[in-house]
C-alpha cells in the first residue's frame, strides 16, 4: 500500500462514516466547483472537530490529478501546512479558469468582469496597473 492509501484507510476507519467523506478534487471545473468543493470540505471536517494536522492530512489525501501534481510540486516547507496548499490550491484554480473562453450567451463587460476577478484571486499580490 502507498502513503496515500494507508493515511485514507486510517482517516476512514477513525474519522469518516463512509457519507461523511469528501468526494476527491482533481482540480478540474471552474472556480465554482472549488468553491463549493472547498466549503463542503471544510465544513464535514469541521463538524468532525478535525485538528489541523489531521485535517491537512485529509486533504491530501483527497486530491487526484491535477490538484495531487499541483501540490506535489509546492516546496516540502509549504506541503506541511494545510492553510498554505489550500491558497496555493486556490491560486491554482484561478488561474486555470483565466484560460477560459467567453461563454456563448455571455456579455463580453461580463466576461472581462470575470477574467478581472478571477485574475485578482489568482494573483492578489499584483498591481493593477
Amino acid at each position: 500500500n502507498t502513503v496515500k492509501q494507508k493515511v485514507e484507510k486510517r482517516l476512514y476507519s477513525e474519522i469518516f462514516c463512509p457519507r461523511d467523506i469528501p468526494v476527491p478534487y482533481s482540480g478540474e471545473g471552474d472556480e465554482t466547483h472549488w468553491e463549493k468543493w472547498i466549503e463542503e470540505f471544510e465544513k464535514k471536517t469541521t463538524q468532525r472537530k478535525l485538528d489541523e494536522s489531521t485535517k491537512h492530512q485529509w486533504l491530501q489525501a483527497r486530491l487526484v490529478k491535477g490538484a495531487q501534481e499541483m501540490v506535489s510540486k509546492l516546496s516540502s516547507d509549504e506541503r506541511q501546512s494545510y492553510a498554505l496548499v489550500k491558497k496555493a490550491l486556490q491560486k491554482y484554480v484561478y488561474a486555470t479558469c483565466l484560460t477560459r473562453g467567453k461563454k456563448i450567451n455571455e456579455e463580453l463587460s461580463d466576461y472581462a468582469k470575470s477574467l478581472l476577478r478571477l485574475a485578482s484571486y489568482a494573483y492578489p499580490d499584483a498591481s493593477e496597473q
